[in-house]
């Protein structure tokens, strides 16, 4: 069924609706407007103005859509909407709703209830359409409802991981409606939603929020919001909220929320970026390469779990400059939780158990790594997760975000629920910057599911070790005739301010010498350097080495001398 006009005249600009749906696909010839049976292709049509659906597929699988405009006249720009929703997919399998080639894209703006119903449908395919929006993909033509709505449905796809199956779903419901632009719910489960912009223009730089939130799970399990690849991203941002899960063993992977498509400009959700409100065990990144997200600023928390949710993991995210707490463990619509302090032996409940943070104590970053120290008390004889974030400023609270990840370890407390910790990572923190952590209780507890991540720890701030090394060399023997022996004296001082680790000299004889012997801990090279290796050198002191050569030729014989610590030098043009 191609090129047709259901629903108005046929400018295409007046509403002539039918009194039913538009178009009905089924099984059974029943009273559709335009009758059609099984494997059918609908493609460039405009289906609007009618009374019930735009499109209703009934029981029929292996069904083709493309390139309709549905709710909007004939040009895309104007609402001209089918009263119930644009295409209501039931109890149907495997139908296809767009796609990745030319031509592919549906337009499902402008209706009364939801852009796109799917109900009982598993397998059914969502890529590269139009949900809310006008043809151009840059002004808002908002469904009243969801643009996506997924009801009791497995094995949805919604987008994908091509630029091409990217869905805009923006615009969407009516501000007295409250809804999202994609609805995963009422026992829908093993779905993906990927790679759209779900709250922005086709650009992905420009608000076009939907009413409500970005995307709601509710009442259902296993369904992943993005990926761990770029191309799974989904943006989704300028919404009243980003993500609101109340429901049991879902993810949320690889997303941008709150920012543009380049992941660094504010396009914040008006309020919370993530909210876990009911049931848990649900993960807000991971801990697999690429699966954090960006949630960044949003007008309330980076993300909030409600005090009846429980058991839900915030690992490997970036979260910063959102307008409350990174992660904050406490009541929903408060105006404001702050900080929830640790309690002894991390015994009581709430939000994700109100999960204590770690206290640190110091972070010390030089030579391409940094060290951090703290403690933990939480529950006995437990493992935890303890993730490191730095940050380029504190919350008010002096508590963090966590605006870069750095890196996790495994720690185990004792018997009576403490443990202190000294962690190593292979990264460099500029000094003056801040550290942050979480803990997140790790599945090997009894009787836990998933882990109990905490809020945010309170910031030490990046101290970057400085030692300034001086040299000095002399030599017994001046002048030199060929044969002679001649011994270098090396001083390397320490001139501070902090201890200098890692010292090294590195002597560079001329060709006009050949070595003989030096201070122990050196050696030469194949190419005529002599290393030495001073370990560490206190502030303020000085060691000497020595290094003996014979002349071999007449010459002018231009010797170098280095010497290299793994602080910074604040002076290096005397260490030489």
């Amino acid at each position: 069924m191609n090129d047709n006009h259901i629903g108005t005249d046929d400018t295409g600009s007046v509403d002539l609706g039918n009194a039913g749906s538009g178009i009905v696909i089924t099984p059974i010839l029943s009273q559709p407007s335009t009758q059609t049976t099984f494997d059918n292709t609908i493609s460039n049509n405009l289906v609007s103005g009618n009374d019930a659906y735009g499109i209703d597929l009934f029981q029929s699988d292996d069904n083709l859509f493309v390139g309709n405009k549905v709710g909007t006249d004939a040009s895309g720009t104007a609402d001209l909407g089918n009263v119930r929703d644009g295409i209501r997919v039931f109890q149907a399998n495997n139908n296809i709703i767009g796609g990745t080639s030319t031509g592919s894209k549906n337009v499902f703006s402008g209706n009364d209830d939801s852009g796109i119903h799917i109900t009982s449908a598993p397998g059914t395919l969502v890529q590269g359409n139009f949900v809310g929006v006008d043809i151009t993909g840059t002004v808002a033509l908002g469904n009243d409802e969801y643009g996506v709505n997924v009801v009791g449905s497995n094995g949805v796809l919604v987008g994908g991981t091509t630029t091409e199956a990217r869905n805009i779903i923006s615009g969407n419901g009516f501000v007295f409606r409250f809804k999202h632009g994609v609805c995963i719910c009422q026992t829908s489960n093993f779905n993906t939603v990927a790679g759209n912009y779900i709250g922005t223009d086709v650009t992905g730089t420009t608000a076009l929020g939907n009413a409500q939130g970005g995307v709601l799970i509710s009442n259902s399990a296993n369904n992943l919001v993005g990926g761990n690849t770029a191309a799974a991203r989904n943006v989704i941002s300028a919404n009243f909220e980003g993500v609101r899960i109340q429901a049991l063993s879902n993810q949320v992977a690889g997303n941008f929320i709150g920012t543009d498509a380049s992941g660094s400009e504010p396009l914040g959700n008006s309020r919370d970026g993530v909210v876990l409100s009911g049931n848990g065990s649900n993960t807000i990144g991971g801990s697999s390469p690429g699966d954090g997200n960006t949630i960044a600023f949003n007008g309330w928390s980076g993300v909030i779990i409600s005090a009846t949710a429980e058991s839900n993991s915030v690992l490997s995210n970036h979260i910063f400059s959102n307008g409350r707490l990174g992660i904050d463990l406490g009541r929903e619509f408060a105006l404001s939780n702050g900080v929830t302090d640790n309690d002894l032996g991390d015994g009581d409940g709430g939000a994700n158990r109100q999960q204590n943070f770690p206290v640190l104590v110091s972070a010390v970053s030089s030579g391409g790594a940094t060290t951090i120290d703290g403690t933990l008390n939480s529950v006995p004889s437990s493992q935890f997760r303890i993730e490191f974030f730095s940050n380029t400023t504190l919350d008010p609270s002096n508590f963090g975000e966590g605006e870069n990840f750095l890196g996790s370890a495994i720690v185990a407390t004792d018997a009576n629920g403490d443990v202190a910790f000294s962690v190593t990572l292979p990264v460099s923190v500029a000094g003056g910057q801040f550290i942050t952590s979480t803990a997140t209780l790790l599945p090997l507890a009894p009787s836990i599911v998933s882990g109990d991540t905490s809020e945010f720890s309170g910031g030490v701030i990046v101290i970057e070790p400085t030692a300034d090394l001086a040299i000095t060399k002399t030599d017994d023997v001046d002048p030199v005739t060929v044969g002679d022996n001649v011994t270098y004296t090396i001083t390397v001082t320490n001139n501070g301010p902090d201890d200098a680790t890692g010292v090294m000299v590195s002597d560079s004889l001329p060709a006009e010498v050949s070595f003989v012997s030096a201070s122990a801990g050196c050696t030469e090279g194949p190419i005529g350097v002599v290393t030495c290796s001073l370990g560490a050198l206190a502030d303020g002191a000085s060691t000497v080495v020595s290094i003996t050569v014979t002349a071999v030729s007449p010459g002018l014989a231009v010797d170098q001398v280095l010497a290299i610590n793994t602080e910074t030098d604040p002076d290096p043009a005397n260490s030489s």
